[in-house]
């Protein structure tokens, strides 16, 4: 279970950095790309390389976080560290998709700015939450386990909600 919890926060880490490299360099990357009318190029070659790997990188970031409750949700008392290992893998996952947030908001149009501030807060809030029950999980009894549980469902039902709803934000 250590190499797997290993190697998800090593996946998730190059995840973040890839993600956060890609969103901070995508004005100047979309600037700088091959024309498409060019004969195939190194260059060009490289470009659907990049972008391929960036929609790759994101759809891993997604399924590594919709996993991770599906992975725990029937989880017995027992499995707990199970569970806290899948909720960790996938609070580096969120905390990869929020930096790529934050770096496209700047971009937002303008009439678009205030709602995706309230979208962001509520992320920050709903994150901040979710930690705290993932933290909890370290104090459950086998008396108290089905009630953390159910709390850390809450927030993570309260945080998918608030990404999804700061995702297609940024999107329009």
């Amino acid at each position: 279970m250590k190499t797997s919890l290993t190697s998800s926060i090593k996946v998730s880490s190059l995840l973040a950095c890839s993600l956060f490299f890609l969103a901070g360099c995508h004005d100047k990357m979309t600037a700088a790309s091959p024309e498409a009318s060019q004969p195939s190029s190194p260059a060009k070659e490289a470009w659907q390389e990049t972008k391929a790997t960036a929609k790759s990188a994101a759809a891993a970031t997604r399924d590594a976080v919709s996993d991770a409750w599906e992975k725990s949700k029937d989880a017995t008392f027992k499995q707990r560290e199970m569970v806290r290992e899948h909720m960790k893998a996938a609070e580096a996952s969120l905390d990869a998709k929020i930096i790529e947030w934050n770096a496209k908001k700047d971009a937002a149009k303008e009439d678009a700015k205030p709602a995706i501030a309230a979208a962001r807060k509520e992320v920050a809030e709903a994150r901040e939450v979710l930690s705290q029950k993932i933290n909890a999980l370290d104090n459950a009894t086998e008396e108290t386990w089905n009630s953390v549980k159910a709390e850390l469902n809450t927030a993570w039902q309260r945080m998918t909600s608030a990404a999804a709803d700061l995702a297609a934000k940024l999107q329009s």
